[in-house]
């Protein structure tokens, strides 16, 4: 290769220098990652995303408890009614009292509102608020004109400012027809009064019509619109714990007396099985307590009585009989099974039995004991209980025998006199 002429210049000099850059090597194991640097400050909140969907509805509970039921409310409108008329024309007296017109035939009736006896009286059986609704058919005989006047009487009494009056002419028929509302007692009664100026008025009926309903001579209808029997006393407000009305609304579920008490209760008696139950301390106080099973003449049932102490660390029931208030006179305890017997004379006896027992429950630990412990133990067996006590002083006596036995049974008892 010669440079010479070459427009670039001369030739380089190559000599003693010359040299090649070879292939690249393998890359070198990485090294150790090095420490971590602090943490950087945390960047701004970012924006809220949008809200997910509501979940689905969980399944409802189960209902509550039924709660206790309420007294019965008062009673609302009976709507005791009646409803009467008068087939035959009745003549209207100039007497200064007036005379009340009749009834003689039942539309609706045994509803509480009857006829009575005269049948002019229509009986309330039911007290209450009434109304009394009437139309009547009025006319002359002759002449030309009378003066009418209606009023209403209940009980035989006139009462005030219910009279009307009304003019009848020759030729005419008149229909008087308005209504009172009234009060009345059960079996009060009422009636409807009629008085004329003169001779010729009547209450006119007619009973031979064929093409239309006859004409009875007066129409009374009567219903209740308002029930005024007396009012109950209101009850006293009850709370969680008020057992003022218990004899009154019986307890329908359990009645949860925490932190609460029953006063002056003489009696708790019930025809079945009763409970009486308490998670912490039951308390009953009183001058005299009694306690009584009773089965009455079931022969073919005990009459059982249980007090029983349970479950905890163990059960154990105490009975005290304690000393007497600043006198100093002891306590005690009676224990009495009462015989019985059957038949009368040459009668066939049953003892009365006390037991007392204690069970051991497992081979190994304590043994079961029953322990009597006074200044003075008297035991005896026969017909006359020992007199006295000495302390210190274990009385044991039979009157045929005492055994006192190591190991097995005695078959057969003592000889009388022996032990």
């Amino acid at each position: 290769m010669s440079w010479n002429g070459s427009p670039y210049g001369s030739a380089p000099n190559w000599a003693g220098s010359a040299s090649y850059i070879g292939a690249t090597g393998p890359t070198g194991t990485t090294g150790p990652t090095g420490f971590t640097g602090a943490t950087g400050n945390t960047g701004p909140t970012g924006t809220t995303g949008p809200t997910g969907p509501t979940g689905y509805t969980g399944p409802t509970g189960n209902t509550g408890p039924t709660g206790i039921q309420g007294p019965t409310g008062g009673g609302g409108a009976q709507g005791f009614r009646g409803v009467f008329s008068d087939s035959t024309t009745q003549n209207i007296t100039n007497s200064a009292t007036g005379a009340p017109a009749t009834f003689n035939t039942d539309e609706m009736t045994g509803l509480g509102v009857v006829r009575g006896s005269p049948t002019s009286r229509i009986i309330l059986q039911n007290g209450g608020t009434y109304n009394i609704q009437f139309s009547a058919q009025a006319t002359i005989t002759s002449g030309t004109r009378e003066e009418i006047i209606i009023w209403l009487r209940t009980n035989g009494v006139d009462v005030p400012r219910t009279s009307t009056f009304i003019e009848l002419k020759n030729n005419e028929y008149a229909v008087p027809a308005w209504n009172f509302v009234y009060d009345f007692n059960a079996n009060d009664y009422f009636e409807l009064v009629f008085r004329a100026s003169g001779t010729r008025s009547v209450l006119f009926a007619d009973n031979a019509i064929t093409t239309y309903p006859v004409i009875p001579s007066i129409i009374l209808s009567v219903t209740q619109v308002a029930y005024n029997g007396p009012t109950g006393a209101t009850g006293a407000t009850g709370s969680a714990a008020n057992a003022s009305l218990w004899a009154t609304f019986p307890a329908v579920q359990n009645v949860d007396m925490s932190g609460n008490s029953l006063l002056r209760v003489p009696v708790i008696s019930n025809t079945g099985n009763m409970g009486i139950t308490s998670d912490n301390v039951l308390s009953l106080a009183g001058d005299d307590i009694n306690i009584t099973a009773d089965e009455g003449a079931l022969i073919s049932s005990f009459s059982d009585l249980n007090l029983t102490a349970q479950n905890g660390n163990r059960g154990r029931v105490n009975i005290k009989g304690d000393a007497g208030f600043l006198n100093g006179v002891g306590g005690e305890i009676h224990l009495s099974a009462i015989g019985g017997s059957v038949g009368g004379l040459g009668a066939v006896g049953s003892g009365g039995l006390i037991e007392l027992t204690a069970t051991t429950a497992a081979t190994t630990g304590l043994t079961s004991a029953i322990k009597l412990n006074a200044a003075s133990v008297l035991s005896y067996a026969g017909a006359v209980t020992p007199v006295g006590s000495l302390a210190g002083y274990n009385y044991i006596q039979g009157t045929l025998g005492v055994n006192i036995i190591l190991g097995s049974a005695s078959v057969v008892p003592n000889v009388p006199g022996t032990d």
